[in-house]
């Protein structure tokens, strides 16, 4: 004991436990500093879907139930529950600002993925800070992982909840730690969250019986079979009785989304094993997207590097397992996904979190493998860390400064083309009951005061079943059943709605702004109309109102 005065004392253990916490807490901090400086570039910017998440729970807590707008049929045009119930609260009292609170949220969110991964490579590499801190570091650095968990989407608590799940595997691998009713049922709850923020987080479902099934011989079958029970009931706790209120409230079994987005087959699960294309190129893509293109072979090295390993030294081989587990399974689900006209590898988030952890650990596990002097390892570390940041910092400060540049579907953009032109031109022309088909929803539903139906689809119970399969009852959705008052569509909306082919079209509505749209013209190989267009019988009585409008003179 050290005394430190009259009659107090302080034991060595509690001071190691200090100094530890406070080394793991400088840690993250440093990191998540340096998240939020690379993050800053798009620290006014929201991606807009995210305004449908906040649409959604915004009704939810005002009474109105999962609906897109107030009095409209309850549709799920979201595809994260989750996400929708995490913003929820935030409305009920008072509390949101879609500007600045989701930025606050990610950089907490991100702060405890952070603490997570720290103590997780603490304990899988038996080792210091530093080595955390650098895997910290590479991933602050990736454009996809700050541009994602700082978009307003549910990237961060998706990415979270993963890290949490593999920490739990690891953990349950040591006698101690398990307790197979605890644990089990935590871990239940942990994947079926992470089924509930993204559709395909149900893939990582698998994982903690795998993490069951490679335990020590010592757990014993008794233990197993009472964590896979515990496991199997939180995960009918979440994920299980969210699809129960799906079918009941819905009426539906799959989201709506995907009926417009689409899943994988059986077919596209085979070519997917089997890599050919597009998935080989797209693994291609996805791994020189980690530290360039020259360099792309090191991925893919890494993974099966790591597995080889496992099998081949059979030291503390379970742990590793489960990273390698983990890491493929986030390949897996980002190369079957289809892909996302976002750009930056949206559906990536936690590949790129897994992939620098299983780098670093496995770097780590050669060095000390080969280098046996322990000075020549730190300068050999040291090196290839430095090599690491070189091409990281090459690779990504182009690509940040591009998408910082160039945002794609700006939330307050939206606003100014949407909804605050579209509920000036309402006002303006004094109509009643107005509607809107537009595919720009987030933003638009979040801030319009008129009814807004989905060019998109999400939100639409009939667009995404009859647009393309059955053309002909999706123009007469449209143009007869909900006839809105203005009809604003551009690029692949257009190319794929193909108004002008139906005659109702021209006949019944003007355009204020029509163009023949170029994108269309390069991608469709046809000539179409894209812009604004009001329905005739809106206007009648308001033609000189409708030319002020043209002119510039009107808002």
């Amino acid at each position: 004991m050290i005394r430190t005065g009259r009659d107090s004392t302080i034991e060595l253990p509690l001071l190691g436990a200090t100094r530890q916490i406070t080394v793991d807490l400088a840690v993250v901090v440093l990191a998540t500093a340096l998240y939020t400086w690379m993050a800053s570039g798009l620290f006014d910017w929201i991606i807009d879907d995210a305004g449908i998440t906040f649409s959604y729970a915004r009704n939810l807590a005002q009474g109105h139930g999962l609906v897109p707008q107030p009095g409209v049929e309850p549709i799920e045009g979201y595809s994260n529950p989750l996400w929708v119930l995490f913003w929820t609260p935030f409305f009920l009292i008072g509390l949101f600002d879609p500007y600045i609170l989701p930025k606050i949220v990610s950089i907490v969110l991100v702060f405890l993925t952070y603490f997570v991964l720290h103590r997780l490579i603490v304990r899988l590499t038996e080792s210091r800070f530093a080595i955390s801190l650098a895997v910290l570091i590479l991933l602050s650095i990736n454009t996809s992982w700050v541009a994602w968990t700082s978009s307003g989407l549910e990237n961060p608590l998706f990415a979270l909840l993963i890290a949490v799940l593999l920490w739990l595997c690891v953990m349950i691998q040591s006698e101690q730690a398990f307790r197979p009713v605890v644990w089990g049922l935590v871990a239940g709850l942990v994947s079926g969250g992470i089924a509930l923020s993204r559709p395909d987080g149900i893939v990582y479902a698998w994982l903690f019986p795998l993490a069951l099934v490679i335990l020590p011989a010592t757990a014993g079958i008794a233990r197993r079979l009472f964590a896979a029970g515990a496991y199997i009931v939180g995960l009918l706790a979440t994920a299980g009785v969210y699809q129960a209120f799906r079918l009941s409230y819905f009426g539906e079994w799959v989201p709506n989304t995907y009926y417009v987005k689409g899943g994988p087959d059986r077919q596209m699960v085979a070519d997917l094993l089997m890599l050919t294309e597009p998935y080989r190129e797209k693994l291609v893509q996805i791994s020189g997207s980690v530290m360039g293109q020259s360099v792309w072979m090191v991925v893919p090295a890494i993974i099966v590097g790591m597995a080889v390993w496992v099998i081949a030294r059979q030291d503390n081989w379970r742990p590793k397992l489960l990273l390698v587990g983990f890491t493929i399974t986030a390949l897996g689900a980002y190369l079957i996904l289809t892909l996302d006209w976002m750009g930056e590898y949206r559906f990536a988030t936690p590949f790129f979190m897994l992939i620098w952890v299983a780098m670093v650990c496995f770097t780590l596990l050669v060095v000390r493998s080969l280098v046996t002097t322990r000075g020549l390892r730190t300068t050999v570390g040291l090196g290839l860390l430095i090599v690491a940041l070189a091409l990281s910092v090459i690779e990504h400060q182009p690509r940040r400064e591009r998408f910082e540049a160039h945002r794609v579907t700006d939330f307050n953009r939206v606003k100014a083309a949407g909804p605050d032109r579209f509920n000036a031109w309402n006002e303006y022309f004094g109509w009643e009951d107005a509607t809107l088909l537009t595919p720009d929803l987030g933003a638009t539903l979040f801030y319009s005061d008129i009814r807004i139906y989905d060019l998109a689809g999400l939100c639409d119970p009939v667009i995404p079943r009859k647009r393309r399969w059955h053309q002909q009852e999706f123009y007469d959705y449209v143009f007869d059943s909900i006839q809105p008052t203005i009809i604003n569509t551009w690029g692949s909306f257009t190319g794929e709605s193909k108004f002008d082919d139906d005659p109702r079209f021209l006949q019944d509505y003007v355009g204020v702004n029509a163009h023949i749209d170029e994108y269309v013209k390069r991608v469709y190989k046809t000539e179409r109309l894209s812009g604004v267009f009001i329905r005739k019988d809106a206007l009648a009585g308001r033609e000189a109102k409708l030319d002020s409008l043209r002119q510039g003179l009107a808002p």
